[in-house]
C-alpha cells in the first residue's frame, strides 16, 4: 500500500509540472519510470519529416474529397430535377442508378525506413499511456490539456489520436458525443488547433457511427456549423442571432455535397438554442452534464489501468472508512432522486447507481453495509 501511495504521489508530482510547463512534466514522467526506458520526447528531423508526410496526405485527401464533392452535387441536382417531374425520392434514386464509383488511386503511404516510422512505432505505447493519463487524472488543468494536444508535432498529434479513442461515441448523437469531448478539455484559441481537436473527433465519431454521414470530413463540416451556432446563439456581443432558416441555408452541401436531413438540423438547431455547447471543459460549471455521466460510466468499464495504479490488493481500513462515511449520504441521494423521477432515462441512472454501490460494498466487504445497500 506504501509503494501505491508513492507511486500516486510521484503522479501528482509529474501532473503538476505538467500544468506548469507540459515538456517539464512529460520529461518528469519518463524520469519516475511511468514512460518507456528508451522515451524521446524532441526529434526535430523526425517531427519535419512528419509534417511533410501529413501535407501530402491532406493534399491527395482534398483532391479526393473535391472530385466526390462535386460528383454528389451533380447527383442530387439530377435527383431534384427528377422529383420535380414527380417521381419520389426512392423512384428518382433507382432511375439515376448506383452512385458512381470514383478512382483516386491508393492514399500515399508512408517510406518504411524514414525517420518518422520508425519513432511512430517507438511512441506508440508511451502516447497511449500519455492519453490515459490525461483523461484519467482529474488534476490536469484542462486549458493545458487543450494546447498540448492540439500541438502539430509528431508526439502531440500520436497522444490526440489515442486520446479521442478513449471515448465511446457510439449510438450518441452528435451534439451529445461533442459535449462529451470537450467535457475533457478547454478547446484551445487559435484557429489550427481548434481544427486539429476537431478533425480528430470528426474522424472518430464517424468511424464509430459510419452510417452517420458520408464521410469524418462531412461530420467536420457540421461539428464547425454547431460551434459556429453556438457561439451565435449564445454571445451577447452577436446582436442579431441566426435563425433555423439561415442554419440550414449555411448548412447547405455539407454533406459531402448532399443535404443533412432537414430534421436533424431542426433538432440540432432546437437542442443548442436552449443549451450551448460549453468549450472550457468540465470545470466550467458547476454540474456535472449527462454527457459527463455517460463518459464517466463508459471509462469505468473500459479504460484499462496505466500500469501504476490496483487497488484491489490493498484494499484496506482506509477504504472501508470512506465508503463507510459516503455510502449513506449518497443512498440518501438516489433515493429521493428515485421517487422524484420521472422519465425513464433518470430512472435508469439511479438503478444503475445503487447496482455500483452495491458492487463497491461486496468489494470492500458486509461490514462496509452491504446490507444497507441491498
Amino acid at each position: 500500500l506504501a509503494t501505491n501511495l508513492a507511486r500516486k504521489k510521484e503522479l501528482a508530482e509529474c501532473v503538476l509540472a505538467f500544468n506548469a510547463k507540459p515538456k517539464k512534466g512529460i520529461a518528469l514522467l519518463h524520469e519516475r519510470g511511468f514512460l518507456s526506458e528508451g522515451f524521446r520526447h524532441k526529434d526535430a528531423e523526425a517531427d519535419k519529416e512528419f509534417a511533410d508526410y501529413l501535407a501530402v496526405v491532406q493534399k491527395h485527401g482534398k483532391k479526393e474529397w473535391n472530385a466526390k464533392f462535386k460528383a454528389r452535387k451533380d447527383r442530387k441536382k439530377r435527383r431534384k430535377a427528377l422529383m420535380e417531374q414527380g417521381l419520389s425520392y426512392e423512384d428518382a434514386e433507382a432511375k439515376l442508378g448506383p452512385p458512381e464509383q470514383l478512382e483516386h488511386g491508393p492514399a500515399p503511404q508512408p517510406d518504411a525506413s524514414s525517420k518518422h516510422v520508425r519513432r511512430g512505432r517507438e511512441l506508440e505505447q508511451d502516447a497511449r499511456t500519455i492519453a490515459r493519463l490525461l483523461r484519467q487524472s482529474p488534476l490536469f488543468d484542462l486549458a493545458v490539456v487543450g494546447e498540448f494536444i492540439a500541438e502539430p508535432k509528431q508526439l502531440n498529434h500520436m497522444i490526440r489520436e489515442e486520446f479521442v479513442k478513449t471515448f465511446n461515441f457510439r449510438g450518441l448523437s452528435i451534439d451529445a458525443a461533442l459535449r462529451m469531448y470537450l467535457e475533457a478539455f478547454r478547446l484551445p484559441p487559435e484557429a489550427q488547433q481548434i481544427d486539429r481537436c476537431l478533425q480528430a473527433f470528426a474522424n472518430t465519431f464517424h468511424s464509430q457511427n459510419p452510417t452517420y454521414m458520408n464521410s469524418g470530413d462531412a461530420v467536420y463540416t457540421l461539428v464547425f456549423s454547431l460551434i459556429m451556432l453556438t457561439t451565435d446563439l449564445h454571445n451577447p456581443l452577436v446582436p442579431r442571432k441566426m435563425n433555423l432558416g439561415q442554419y440550414i441555408l449555411n448548412t447547405r452541401d455539407a454533406d459531402d455535397g448532399d443535404d443533412v436531413p432537414r430534421e436533424e438540423l431542426e433538432r440540432l438547431y432546437l437542442t443548442i438554442s436552449k443549451r450551448k455547447i460549453a468549450m472550457s471543459g468540465r470545470d466550467s460549471g458547476n454540474q456535472v452534464s449527462l454527457e459527463l455521466w455517460k463518459d464517466i460510466v463508459h471509462r469505468s468499464r473500459t479504460l484499462a489501468s496505466a500500469g501504476y495504479v490496483d487497488p484491489a490488493p490493498h484494499l484496506g481500513a482506509l477504504d472501508r472508512d470512506i465508503f463507510a462515511l459516503v455510502q449513506k449520504p449518497m443512498l440518501g441521494v438516489l433515493s429521493v432522486v428515485y421517487s422524484m423521477a420521472k422519465q425513464e432515462h433518470v430512472v435508469n441512472l439511479v438503478e444503475r447507481g445503487y447496482r455500483l454501490l452495491a458492487s463497491l460494498a461486496a468489494r470492500l466487504g458486509p461490514s462496509a453495509g452491504l446490507e444497507a445497500v441491498v
